[in-house]
């Protein structure tokens, strides 16, 4: 017993070695990235952020390990406890009682949306940043990105890890300047299920990394589902801004 938790102790420190070791050199190639772009070498850029792509792909999987220890205390346990409960993985749980009663609906992060806005921008922040985002779809799902290219736009839903929670349902976001409105009226990020949304241009699609345009959401925040804009389906005509032409936004 002393044994075997001696080497988890080791791989512990392993992993953890290995995290920092590729978050440093992300970070190391991210720069290089924006630099070549500021020289003007394109394509270089382009190699760097398909490199980093399967960096950000591999401190995912590390991750995913290194959470089995804190989980279970086993990978091994992890892995029996995982196949078991494998047909009951899209089941929903009732929870509360009453009035209160509600289900709760399990999803599962497909990948990650890496932005130029750390924890802390602004909304005004975001919507005057002109640079690329990118989609990093992990490489069990990439055969779903087939044919996206045929579309300009996607359809981006994705986990608000970062959102405070809701402690009410009204809710007065930047654009509503001083209005409040219900959060249902609302895009804000502090809702019942922080769930976002964001319709933005694909501007290339390189292995399993999808480059788009402006996304709203904080780096590294964990991706839901893309789905592909379709004009004769998503576009009404007419369709008005509600609350919004009251204010000069």
């Amino acid at each position: 017993m002393t044994e075997d938790m001696d080497n988890r102790e080791k791989l512990v420190k392993i992993l953890d070695y290995w995290l920092d070791h590729n978050r440093e050199h992300l970070r190391e190639n991210d720069k290089w990235c924006i630099r070549s772009r500021e020289l003007g070498y394109e394509n270089v850029a382009q190699e760097f952020e398909r490199i980093a792509g399967m960096m950000e792909e591999s401190i995912h999987r590390i991750e995913h390990v290194r959470g089995g220890f804190e989980e279970s205390g086993h990978p091994a346990k992890q892995a029996r406890e995982t196949r078991a409960d494998a047909k009951y993985a899209r089941h929903e749980h009732v929870h509360g009682e009453g009035a209160f009663k509600h289900r709760h609906i399990e999803l599962h992060q497909i990948g990650i949306i890496r932005t130029p806005y750390p924890p802390g921008s602004t909304w005004d922040q975001m919507q005057q940043e002109k640079k690329n985002c990118r989609i990093i779809i992990d490489a069990q799902y990439r055969d779903g990105l087939y044919r996206l290219d045929r579309f300009r736009y996607v359809i981006v839903l994705f986990y608000l890890d970062r959102a405070r929670g809701h402690s009410s349902l009204y809710a007065s976001p930047p654009a509503a300047q001083g209005l409040t409105v219900g959060v249902f009226a609302s895009r804000s990020p502090n809702r019942p299920n922080p769930v976002g949304l964001c319709v933005t241009e694909i501007r290339g699609i390189k292995e399993n990394v999808v480059i788009t345009g402006r996304i709203d959401a904080y780096d590294h925040t964990p991706l839901i589902d893309i789905k592909p804009y379709i004009e004769r389906s998503d576009s009404i005509p007419g369709a008005g801004n509600g609350w919004l032409d009251d204010t000069n936004r």
